[in-house]
This record gives structure tokens, sequence and C-alpha cells, in this order.
């Protein structure tokens, strides 16, 4: 398959969502880099694998002297990504992915044993901002900005009311579910309905 920086963004989405973060802008556009500035599913035939980690899988098969591997399908990519993200080694990444730390994130990943360039990252941060803005879902709505990290609640006039928490988006049957919610903390916000559409195809 020909991969796109869509496909690329997609696999960012799913793989913040695996360790536990909230999907913004922010922290798409910082994975996003790293993915191109490893260059794998795009230019080589480590498939599935955008990072290029030498993670084994079943049926997984290298494709260098280093042991990067092809995946056998998306999930099993995503599978051995955030195995080796959560293995112990790369907690400064994970700090700085969560705390969106943009003005060091190159250097952060460069100085992991991952084997990334840092200046390969920084070379392409820029780009990879705007094309999360340009190509990405939308983040979160604008007047939740100031409170990422806490769940909100996405109502739309004439649209499902959504719940949006640590990256994955659910459907809220009835008020009395968003009552429960606004009483735990989550922050109501109104959007449009063309926002609130791109969100459902999140469920």
């Amino acid at each position: 398959m020909t991969v796109t920086d869509q496909n690329l963004i997609g696999f960012c989405m799913q793989l913040l969502g695996r360790v536990g973060m909230l999907d913004t802008k922010t922290r798409k556009a910082m994975l996003l880099a790293w993915c191109w500035a490893e260059g794998g599913w795009q230019h080589n035939s480590a498939a599935y694998n955008p990072m290029n980690t030498t993670q084994d899988a079943p049926g997984a098969v290298p494709i260098n002297s280093v042991g990067v591997k092809a995946y056998t399908s998306l999930q099993q990519g995503l599978d051995a990504t955030e195995v080796t993200l959560t293995n112990g080694l790369y907690t400064a990444v994970l700090r700085a992915l969560q705390t969106q730390d943009v003005a060091n994130w190159a250097a952060t990943v460069g100085d992991s044993p991952w084997g990334t360039s840092g200046a390969s990252i920084a070379a392409v941060m820029q780009r990879a901002q705007a094309t999360v803005v340009l190509l990405g879902p939308p983040g979160p709505p604008a007047a939740a900005l100031d409170s990422e990290d806490m769940p909100w609640i996405i109502a739309s006039d004439g649209q499902p009311t959504l719940l949006v928490l640590e990256g994955a988006v659910i459907r809220l049957l009835d008020s009395a579910a968003v009552t429960n919610w606004e009483n735990q903390g989550a922050k109501l916000v109104r959007v449009e309905t063309a926002e609130s559409l791109e969100w459902q195809k999140k469920l």
C-alpha cells in the first residue's frame, strides 16, 4: 500500500491512546515528526512500522541487519511500538510527549536509546505541526485547550453528545450521563456540527 501522511497521523492518534495520552494536535505532530525522521513504512519495507522498531512479534520479519521489523497488520505494528515505548527505557520521551514539550522533543528522542537523529526530527517539526492542522482530525475544541488533561463533553445541536476521555470518544446516551460526567469534572463545550461529525468518526 502507498502510505500517506493521513495514514501516519492515524497511527499516531492510536498510539497516543495506547500510551494513555489525550489526542492533541501537538502530540500528533510530535509523533508525526518522529515517524518522518525514521522513515519506516514510508521509505522502506517495514510495513506498519513507521518508527522502525525492532520489537519481535509473531510473523514479523526483519528487513535489515539492525532487525527493524515488517509487521503483519496495523494492530501488530501498534502493539510492537507500544511495547517498545513502555519498556522502561523511554521514560523521558514519554514525559516530553505528555507535557507537549515541543522545544526539547527532538533532543529528548535523539538522546534516547531509540537511535533516531534529533536533528532529523527538528528539521521537520514545523512541517509536521502544519500537516496535522491541515490533514488531521480535530484536536481538543478551542474552549478546552486550557484543560487538555481533563475529560470534556462535546455537544452540538442535533448531534449525539460525546465524551472525550484519554484519547477515546464515547457516546453519552442521556442527560443523566452528561450530568454524571460534569459532576466528575468534565468540561462541557459546544461545537459546530461539522466538528462534531469529525469527532463521531472516532467512535
